[in-house]
């Protein structure tokens, strides 16, 4: 992207706003469409991350000072 340069009425030469010489795009052509690899390692992620969460509330509750 290239600045555009201006010179004021001192003489000074000042950076403006860039040019025109890029591509806005939609929101739609910004989603990527993830792989069935991808879609397999978000399934596990989900899986292990349940797993954790269920152990650490089972041990959480297990060491909770009121179950003493």
């Amino acid at each position: 992207m290239k600045l555009r340069s201006t010179t004021d009425k001192h003489g000074s030469s000042k950076e403006r706003a860039p040019t025109d010489d890029f591509v806005i795009l939609s929101s739609e052509e910004c989603v990527s469409i993830p792989t069935l690899e991808q879609k397999n390692i978000f399934a596990q992620l989900e899986a292990d991350l349940l797993t954790q969460l269920k152990a650490r509330t089972k041990s959480a509750f297990l060491i909770h000072p009121y179950n003493i």
